[in-house]
């Protein structure tokens, strides 16, 4: 049996960035975005 492990997309918000957070588009987009990822499966 093989197993392949499928990487999850890695994101990294520095607390040097909090214009991001107050962006009235961005935190909509990065939703949307993690909304189309899979669920991480339990080992």
């Amino acid at each position: 049996m093989t197993v392949t492990a499928e990487r999850m997309p890695a994101l990294y918000l520095s607390h040097g960035a909090p214009p991001l957070a107050d962006d009235p588009v961005w935190p909509g987009q990065l939703a949307a975005w993690s909304a189309t990822l899979p669920r991480p499966a339990r080992s």
